[in-house]
């Protein structure tokens, strides 16, 4: 799974090329989406009303790691522009889902199948579904406070990575937010604190472990 990035670079700016290749050095990334107006109608306050709301919707829906230091400073424009806006943003949204980015779609839970894993010995209780792209842990989770020796080194690296982005709390051990993981063992390795198979450790209310909810 591609983890994504954000990095609201649109703005005023002769060449989208040109505007690339400034964020060329900031991070390392593979991907880029532009969007312009076919009309060359966009100002800056409407780039910087849209820049705000995007980051406000991609933070509300929590799918994706942000790396704007601050919350983008808007503009206030008229009622008939932020109706404008508002259209464009929607369109935004419907065609970075179609192209199978789902950065500004909220899930609506209600519709899943949710799958747990509890050791209640070890203050471990987690809850995620499974994504059409890996599975997502939700919030509120709990995980292993102490890492096994078969716990291998990249499953530590991105325990310790979610520590730092704040992902996950380390004074509670417990996740703050929803975090999308590129498959089931790597959910259920970080969770556990040691490697995993995700198909047998994840489970349904009834007990039903993935792999055979997979089958049925």
């Amino acid at each position: 799974m591609l983890k994504i990035y954000l990095q609201f670079i649109f703005g005023e700016t002769g060449s989208v090329l040109d505007r690339i290749k400034q964020h060329n050095s900031k991070d390392s990334w593979n991907e880029v989406i532009v969007f312009i107006s076919k009309d060359e109608n966009l100002n800056r306050a409407h780039v910087q009303y849209m820049e705000q709301r995007l980051y406000d919707i991609a933070k509300e829906v929590s799918r994706s790691i942000i790396k704007n230091e601050s919350r983008p400073r808007g503009a206030h424009i008229s009622e008939p522009d932020k109706a404008e806006m508002d259209e464009f943003i929607d369109n935004i949204i419907m065609l970075t889902g179609v192209l199978g980015y789902k950065i500004f779609e909220k899930v609506d839970i209600g519709s899943k199948t949710l799958f747990y894993i509890k050791k209640p010995k070890k203050e471990i209780s987690a809850t995620g579904y499974l994504t059409d792209s890996g599975f997502v842990v939700l919030k509120g989770s709990q995980i292993a406070k102490d890492i096994q020796p078969s716990c291998s080194e990249s499953h530590i690296e991105t325990r310790e990575t979610l520590f730092r982005l704040g992902i996950i709390d380390k004074g509670t051990w417990t996740f703050v937010k929803d975090y999308d993981f590129s498959s089931p063992s790597k959910a259920a390795s970080v969770v556990l604190g040691r490697n995993a198979n995700g198909l047998t450790e994840w489970k349904t209310k009834r007990g039903e472990t993935l792999k055979d909810y997979l089958k049925s």
